[in-house]
């Protein structure tokens, strides 16, 4: 997820596709594509979904430009 190739995506509310550039979800471990946050604390806040917003763009824009692969020599 911190190095822009791991992004959610909106569906309904609260409930994300999982997606990666580059690398099949199986091969990271991870069999079900689907993500849907819950919280059984009500004063626990669930993601905020503009935030999941922007970073899936700046992962879209880092990896359509070529800077993930700068990334790993940072």
């Amino acid at each position: 997820f911190d190095t822009l190739s791991l992004w959610f995506e909106a569906g309904v509310p609260n409930c994300y596709d999982l997606n990666s550039s580059g690398y099949p979800m199986a091969a990271l471990g991870v069999f079900d594509d689907r993500v849907t946050f819950k919280s059984s604390a009500p004063d626990l806040p669930l993601p905020d979904p503009e935030l999941l917003e922007l970073h899936a763009t700046c992962c879209k824009v880092a990896h359509l430009s070529g800077a993930t692969g700068m990334y790993g020599e940072l």
